[in-house]
């Protein structure tokens, strides 16, 4: 196997482990919350009321679901950017209008930082 081939698949597995990390600890937290959902936690009790504990409860779940959703899209743009091609022909073209000097890179890592955000805006507007 060349190096080439590790390093790619070693990138692949370490992101793809993070998405499952993150999805394991989302879930290990919406069965938590599930497990006490019941009743109002010594802790709070007369600061909040049940109504409200239980809309909490309700409130806590439903991010979750959706912050899975927003892990998921995340993770698919990351892998699409990265491993489709978008990294070298942007790079090539910023190089090719902008020359290789030290504030042309740093105009291009720049860019593509607010590039790769531009995906997730409208998931972080929701």
């Amino acid at each position: 196997m060349q190096l080439n081939n590790v390093i790619v698949w070693s990138a692949v597995a370490l992101i793809l482990a993070r998405w499952v990390a993150e999805l394991w600890l989302s879930r290990l937290n919406s069965r938590h919350v599930l497990a006490h959902a019941n009743k109002v936690p010594e802790a709070f009790r007369g600061i909040v009321d049940e109504p409200t504990y239980k809309k909490s409860v309700a409130y806590t779940l439903a991010k979750a679901r959706f912050g899975n959703i927003e892990e998921t899209y995340g993770t698919a743009i990351l892998l699409l950017v990265v491993f489709g091609g978008v990294l070298p022909f942007v790079f090539h073209s910023f190089e090719r209008h902008h020359g290789t000097s030290a504030w042309s890179m740093a105009g291009y890592l720049f860019m593509i930082g607010i590039v790769m955000s531009l995906p997730g805006w409208p998931l972080d507007w929701y």
